[in-house]
């Protein structure tokens, strides 16, 4: 990393200052139940690979009959119970 800075100080013709500290990384889980902050709450599934192969919705609304949702939005539709 050292040879990196020299050549770029070089290259520019003026030293570098250091680099400030990053703040620590984090990926947010979007798994589970989460508010949403307008009173509305969104629930958000695993699908293992690609996309989820449902052409009729009967899968969707099986769930949300089970966890009764009046509406499911996915990125392609909105199904209604």
């Amino acid at each position: 990393m050292t040879w990196a800075r020299d050549r770029l100080s070089a290259d520019l013709g003026r030293r570098l200052r250091p680099a400030p500290p990053l703040p620590r990384f984090a990926v947010p889980d979007h798994l589970g139940w989460h508010e949403q902050g307008d009173g509305r709450w969104l629930l958000g599934l695993h699908v293992r690979a690609g996309r989820v192969g449902d052409m009729d919705g009967t899968a969707f609304l099986q769930r949300q009959k089970q966890v009764m949702l009046d509406q499911i939005r996915t990125g392609l539709a909105v199904l209604k119970a």
